[in-house]
């Protein structure tokens, strides 16, 4: 089993700069695999072995665990930006829809029966 100081080097440098102190190993590990998962909390739990519900548990109960991921999801969320303006500018409506479906529920969008409409 990798130790507390080895699974905080290879947390990211915006999560390391945060001095955040008391996270347990598991906790850690989860950290790790968000970053490596692009935010994804099923994959990163799954690696971690813990269940999801745990996870958002410690975001109710841990605010070092809370901070740390949010200076993780907040990089993730930039690259969705990114990924659905370039869908959206080659007119791949359907796949940015899709998207905002499943990685805008973090600014409130929710998918419609309402189909897009094509770019003219």
């Amino acid at each position: 089993m990798q130790t507390d100081t080895n699974l905080q080097d290879q947390l990211p440098e915006r999560v390391k700069k945060l001095n955040l102190t008391g996270l347990k190993p598991k906790q850690l590990q989860m950290l790790i695999g968000i970053d490596k998962y692009q935010g994804s909390v099923l994959a990163a739990a799954e690696k971690s072995g813990i269940h999801r519900a745990t996870h958002y548990r410690w975001l109710q109960t841990d605010a070092n665990y809370k901070t740390a991921f949010t200076a993780l999801t907040t990089v993730t969320h930039e690259w969705d930006d990114a990924r659905i303006l370039k869908l959206y500018k080659e007119n791949e409506l359907k796949e940015a829809m899709f998207l905002l479906s499943i990685r805008g529920k973090h600014r409130g969008y929710r998918l419609t029966d309402k189909q897009p409409t094509t770019k003219t």
